[in-house]
């Protein structure tokens, strides 16, 4: 009857089922390399890694976890291989392979830093980075900017979170690459390899060596995803426990660089310039000059990875231990506070100036003309500001968020100048199609008779946010140092930076910046 041939389909449903594998929703780990080219990222990232890791998966899965005893997935994702947009492809591996581990070589700096924690809101995990040991990792600390011509046109200081030693070592591996053998084109061939790779150093300006995980944390925090973030596994670079100085010729090249460099990214500088191409010349003859002396200064490369392997190797048996008591609860952060605690220390800038610098835009080239067709929506004359969606109406610079320093540090770095006026100096003008900003400079003493110092942002990119898409978030602005690197934003620079003033504010956790 019809009861039996249900149950007899029933049963068969039942059985085939059985044989369907589950997925696999172990919470996994992005591991990702927070430095500059040269730095041997790549030769720890090769096949025999992964096959090293999945042995050592299938060791670890099989006397660790009791309920599932499947082995993770090793994923490698090289970065110079990868055609499109790096992170979107790493979102969607991860995405269908949540428990695998996944490995980004890929050279990963401060703007991205919040694309890798939106990469593991989407997958469950952990975010651990990778650094050299603490005789790379140490920082420096450098006074003056340069202009074009090599002339210092400023004394202000500005610190890195590796050694020049370090760098020079970095410096001197992509110049040994063979002539266009080099997959991202940065080799001995690249005519500029050398003040690309003195830019890269750059991106971590005005971090310390000591702020450095906390910084990444901070960055994580602004996107929710700071509790997934693993202490840093620390992988040998130097060989030797006490080190030589840095050939004093090339110490100073490459101060000069970094000098020189300042300028360019505050829009002071052409990187065609005639002084900037002298440069590259002499830090490729004096590379040259000391090859030797930098060459005996690492360790092996075996030492190297077998570090790295071991480290990863006991973060994945914790991930198993984790996953047999279920303790892991790869949820989004919420940042307790109460309403008196500082959310952000910021510059707050009228929104009125903003759409004045904003509306001369509109004729200084043709796609920025074309951009702000798009978004500028209605144009109020007597209020002096546009009117649309995604308009950022609270325009500010961020110079610390409350995940980055403790409440006490703030109040003692910046009540003495809360409620001053400052100076800054709106250098150019960066949109995608979901967001876009004006990068500045802030200055560095307040716009009165005191002249009070004004401490350093902890922003790597500063910036004020002045519009974002309907699918887009304003910290996302961010990112765009990043995506003018790969192609994905454009960039109009002023030829003279455009004056505002602002305020030294205090946001709470009630006042949003949207």
């Amino acid at each position: 009857d019809n009861r039996s041939q249900l149950s007899l389909v029933l049963a068969k449903l039942l059985d085939v089922s059985r044989t369907i594998e589950k997925p696999d929703m172990r919470p996994g780990m992005l591991i990702f390399f927070p430095t500059i080219p040269g730095s041997g990222k790549s030769s720890l990232c090769d096949s025999q890694l992964c096959q090293d890791l999945e042995d050592i998966s299938k060791r670890k899965s099989k006397f660790l976890s009791k309920q599932n005893t499947k082995p993770r997935e090793v994923v490698l994702l090289e970065g110079d291989k990868v055609k499109g947009k790096y992170w979107q492809v790493v979102k969607r591996e991860r995405s269908m392979k949540t428990s695998s581990i996944f490995i980004a070589d890929k050279n990963v700096p401060p703007t991205a830093w919040c694309t890798v924690g939106e990469s593991c809101s989407m997958s469950s995990g952990w975010a651990v980075p990778v650094l050299p040991d603490d005789k790379a990792l140490t920082t420096t600390s450098i006074s003056g900017i340069r202009n074009g011509d090599g002339e210092l046109i400023s004394d202000r200081n500005h610190n890195y979170p590796f050694s020049l030693l370090f760098l020079a070592v970095c410096l001197a591996r992509v110049l040994a690459r063979p002539p266009n053998t080099h997959a991202g084109k940065l080799d001995s061939a690249t005519g500029n390899a050398c003040m690309i790779l003195i830019k890269f150093f750059s991106f971590y300006r005005n971090i310390s060596a000591g702020e450095f995980e906390d910084s990444i944390k901070g960055k994580l925090n602004s996107v929710g995803m700071g509790s997934c973030l693993k202490k840093a596994v620390r992988v040998p670079f130097f060989a030797s426990e006490k080190l030589p100085d840095i050939p004093s010729d090339l110490k100073d090249t490459l101060i000069k660089a970094l000098q020189v460099q300042y300028g360019c990214d505050q829009g002071m500088n052409r990187e065609s310039s005639g002084f900037i191409k002298d440069l590259e010349t002499s830090l490729r003859t004096q590379l040259e000059t000391h090859k030797t002396f930098l060459n005996k200064l690492t360790v092996s490369k075996e030492e190297s990875k077998k570090t790295f392997c071991s480290d990863i190797s006991h973060l994945m048996e914790e991930l198993e231990e984790l996953e047999s008591t279920n303790t892991f609860h790869p949820i989004k952060e919420v940042v307790q506070s109460s309403s008196s605690a500082i959310k952000i220390v910021s510059v707050d800038v009228g929104i009125e100036s903003v759409h004045r610098v904003l509306r001369t835009c509109e004729t200084e080239s043709a796609s920025l003309s074309s951009f702000l067709g798009t978004i500028r929506g209605n144009y109020d004359s007597d209020t002096g500001i546009y009117t649309g969606e995604g308009f950022v109406t609270n325009t500010h610079v961020t110079m610390v968020h409350c995940s980055e320093m403790k409440q006490v540090e703030i109040h003692e770095l910046f009540d003495k100048i809360l409620g001053h006026s400052v100076s800054i100096s709106i250098k150019s003008f960066i949109w995608s199609e979901k967001v876009a900003a004006f990068a500045v400079e802030v200055g560095r003493a307040t716009e009165d008779e005191k002249k009070i110092p004004i401490p350093s942002s902890r922003n790597v990119f500063s910036h004020i946010t002045v519009w974002h898409a309907k699918n887009a978030r304003a910290v996302m602005a961010n990112q765009l140092p990043e995506m003018i690197e790969n192609g994905e934003a454009n960039r109009f620079d002023f030829t003279e930076p455009r004056r505002l003033r602002g305020t030294i504010s205090f946001w709470d956790t009630s006042k949003s910046s949207v």
